[in-house]
Order: structure tokens, then C-alpha cells, then sequence
């Protein structure tokens, strides 16, 4: 935005010093006419070429001052519509918090109303230091170890006399 500004400012500078080099040689010109005449008509002519030159860079400069004040309108449109989305992504935002919280509520409401304790499973699994095997429970690792790495057999089944590591009765 303050590009187009400075822009805009920097042509109407020109602008304006076109203007005053017109009135120069305006004035010249009236000097010109005071001298003879054949001086007067190579004068004339250059004059004539340098205000139409300056005639055609102002008429250059007047479109880049609306081309320009045309792009900026352009901007402040895409801003606007960028405006509007960034809203509606803040709102789809904050119902997505709200759900979150809600669901959030909804869990510790259910786990405040579930008294009975649940077997604690680990976010990291715990490895058998003897065999590398994984488990999530401590207790199932340590029956991993009692059937899989121990030799004493403490069990003796009453039915069929067979002994084993694990009491499943």
C-alpha cells in the first residue's frame, strides 16, 4: 500500500516538473519571438518536439496513476475476501475447541463415574531384558519371566499332578 502511495506521489512530482519545464518554455517561446526570424522558427520547432515529448510522458504518467489506484483497488478487494476467510477459519476454530472441550468434559465425567480400576496399560512398552519381547502390562511381563525363563515349577495341579510355573486355578 505505501509502494502505490510513494508511487503515486513520485508521479505527481513529475507531473509537476513537467508543468513548470511547459511554463519555461512557454516563456521562452515569447522570448524566441523577439529574436529574428530564423532563429525564431529552429526554436519554435524544438520547443514544439520538447512539449510534445513532455505531453506524451504526461499522458504516460496520468495511466500509471490510474493503472496504479486500479491495483489498488484490486488490493483492498483480495483483502477483504482474505479478511473473511481468516474469520471463518477462526470460527471453525473455536467450534473445534468447543468439541474438544466437550469430549474432553464428557471423559472425565466418565472417568470420575467409573470407580472399578482398570488394568494399567504403559504408553511405552516394557521389554524382557532376558529375550527383548515387549509388553504393555507389568504383569504380563512378569508372567513372560516366570513361564518362559524360570525352571522351578511352584504349581502342582491336584487333578493331574503335572506342576507348573503360573497358579491358574
Amino acid at each position: 500500500m505505501d509502494f502505490i502511495e510513494k508511487k503515486i506521489n513520485e508521479l505527481m512530482e513529475n507531473q509537476t516538473h513537467m508543468l513548470e519545464a511547459i511554463i519555461y518554455l512557454d516563456e521562452r517561446l515569447k522570448q524566441v519571438e523577439d529574436e529574428t526570424v530564423d532563429n525564431q522558427k529552429s526554436e519554435v520547432k524544438d520547443i514544439f518536439e520538447s512539449q510534445a515529448m513532455l505531453d506524451e510522458i504526461i499522458v504516460k504518467n496520468s495511466d500509471d496513476i490510474l493503472v496504479m489506484k486500479k491495483s489498488k483497488q484490486d488490493n483492498d478487494v483480495a483483502i477483504k475476501k482474505l479478511d473473511a476467510k481468516i474469520d471463518e477459519i477462526n470460527r471453525e476454530l473455536e467450534m473445534t475447541r468447543k468439541e474438544i472441550n466437550d469430549k474432553d468434559e464428557i471423559k472425565d465425567k466418565e472417568e470420575t463415574t467409573n470407580t472399578r480400576p482398570k488394568s494399567i496399560q504403559l504408553l511405552n512398552p516394557l521389554k524382557c531384558k532376558l529375550c527383548d519381547k515387549s509388553f504393555h502390562r507389568f504383569a504380563d511381563l512378569e508372567n513372560h519371566i516366570k513361564s518362559d525363563h524360570e525352571k522351578h515349577q511352584e504349581f502342582k495341579c491336584d487333578m493331574c499332578g503335572k506342576c507348573f510355573v503360573l497358579n491358574w486355578s
